[in-house]
C-alpha cells in the first residue's frame, strides 16, 4: 500500500521567493512582460477614450494580476471585467473592487462565492441569460442580505451565451427588475464573432450591425419603463467602431494588453505591441537542432508554436510537454544557456499556468507581480 509521507513537508510560497534583479537570474520558463510595450498598450487604449463618454473596463482574463489591473485603472479604466468568479475573487483580494463577471454564474457553489464577494464589499456585477438563473441569484442575494448588479447578456452574433435582442431581452430585464436582491444595470453585448473577420472594413461593418442590435434593445428596455444606464460591449479588435455609438458606456478590451502572434497576424491594423513573452533557456544543442525549456506547460501550445523575438537563426519545429525543439541555420551561434524570448501564439492562457509575472525593461527586472486566480 502506498502511504503519504508522515514527515511534514514545508511548502514554498512563490510570492516569498527572492526577487531577481536581471533576466539572467530568472528561473525559466517564466512569464515576462516588456514594460515599454505594456505601457504603450495601456496608454494607447486610454488615449482612444479621452474624448468619448464610454470607459474601458479591461478584461483581466489574460493577466489575472491585480497590480496590472491597477495600472489600467490608473490610466482611466472603470474597474475590470472577469471571466470567472475565481478571477473576481483574486482581483478583490488584490485590492480591485469594481468587478463585472462577463459570464453566467450558475450553480450553488459559484453563486455562493459571488454573493460572498458582494457581502464583503465588492461592487459585483454578473451577466444573465435565463430566468431560472436570475431567480437563483435573487434568492441567494436575499438570503445573504446583499445585492448583485445584473446585466442581461445579448446574443448579437457570437451565438454562444445570451438572449436574443429585442423582446426576449426586455422580458428578462423585467424579471430582473422585479426581484429583490438584484439591481438591473443594463445590457452586455460581446461581439466576439467579428474576430473571424480579418479585413478591417468588414470587421467594422459587422461590429456596427452588432452594436446597433444592442443599442436598439437598450432603447426598447428604456421605453418599457426600466432604467438601462449600462451597455457593456466590444473588445480589443473592434473598440474604435463601438465608440461610434454614444449608447455604449464601456468596452471590455482584454487582448490589447498582452497580444500574441495569432492576434498580430490576423489584425495587423491594431495599434498594440507584443508585450507578453515566455523567457526560456536553451538546454541542449546537437548540430542544427536545439532544445529550449519552454514547452506546452509554459506556453499552452494552443494555436501553434511561438515565434522567437530578435533571432532569425532558429525556427520552432515542435512543442512537447516541457520542451521546444528548434531548427537552426548553418551559421547559428545559439548556445546552451542562451535565453530566448518566445512570443506565444495564444496569450490568454499564460496566466493560467504561471504564478508570477516578471516586468522587465532593458534587461532589468523592475517588478515581480503575483498572479491571483
Amino acid at each position: 500500500m502506498v502511504r503519504a509521507a508522515e514527515t511534514p513537508v514545508t511548502m514554498i510560497d512563490p510570492d516569498s521567493l527572492s526577487t531577481p534583479s536581471s533576466i539572467y537570474e530568472i528561473e525559466t520558463p517564466a512569464l515576462v512582460v516588456d514594460l515599454d510595450a505594456l505601457e504603450h498598450n495601456i496608454n494607447t487604449l486610454a488615449t482612444a477614450f479621452e474624448n468619448v463618454p464610454a470607459v474601458v473596463r479591461p478584461h483581466v482574463k489574460n493577466h489575472k494580476c491585480p497590480d496590472i489591473a491597477k495600472l489600467q485603472i490608473a490610466a482611466g479604466a472603470q474597474g475590470v471585467t472577469c471571466a470567472t468568479v475565481r478571477e473576481a475573487q483574486g482581483m478583490f483580494r488584490g485590492g480591485v473592487s469594481d468587478l463585472l463577471i462577463a459570464n453566467e454564474v450558475v450553480g450553488p457553489a459559484k453563486i455562493a462565492r459571488l454573493v460572498r464577494l458582494a457581502k464583503d464589499g465588492a461592487d459585483i456585477k454578473a451577466a444573465v441569460d435565463s430566468e431560472v438563473n436570475v431567480r437563483d441569484l435573487s434568492a441567494a442575494a436575499v438570503a445573504a442580505d446583499t445585492e448583485l448588479g445584473i446585466l442581461v447578456d445579448l446574443n448579437v452574433g457570437l451565438d454562444r451565451c445570451g438572449v436574443e435582442p429585442g423582446e426576449q431581452a426586455i422580458e428578462l430585464a423585467k424579471v430582473v427588475d422585479s426581484l429583490p436582491g438584484l439591481n438591473f444595470l443594463g445590457l452586455m453585448a460581446f461581439d466576439g464573432h467579428v474576430g473571424n473577420i480579418t479585413e478591417p472594413e468588414g470587421r467594422s461593418s459587422a461590429c456596427r450591425d452588432a452594436m446597433q442590435l444592442a443599442v436598439d434593445t437598450k432603447r426598447m428596455v428604456e421605453e418599457a419603463g426600466i432604467a438601462c444606464p449600462v451597455l457593456s460591449a466590444s473588445s480589443s479588435k473592434s473598440y474604435e467602431t463601438a465608440l461610434e455609438f454614444p449608447d455604449v458606456t464601456e468596452v471590455q478590451a482584454g487582448m490589447y494588453l498582452f497580444m500574441d502572434t495569432t492576434y498580430r497576424s490576423r489584425f495587423p491594423d491594431v495599434p498594440f505591441r507584443q508585450a507578453a513573452f515566455i523567457l526560456s533557456t536553451v538546454i541542449s544543442r546537437r548540430g542544427d537542432r536545439a532544445v529550449a525549456d519552454g514547452g506546452i506547460k509554459a506556453l499552452t501550445g494552443f494555436r501553434g508554436e511561438p515565434t522567437i523575438r530578435d533571432r532569425d537563426d532558429c525556427e520552432p519545429v515542435g512543442l512537447s510537454a516541457e520542451h521546444l525543439s528548434l531548427d537552426l541555420t548553418p551559421d547559428s551561434d545559439l548556445a546552451i544557456g542562451d535565453l530566448l524570448w518566445m512570443a506565444p501564439a495564444y496569450g490568454d492562457g499564460l496566466s493560467a499556468i504561471h504564478r508570477r509575472i516578471y516586468a522587465i525593461r532593458d534587461g532589468v527586472v523592475e517588478h515581480v507581480w503575483p498572479v491571483r486566480y
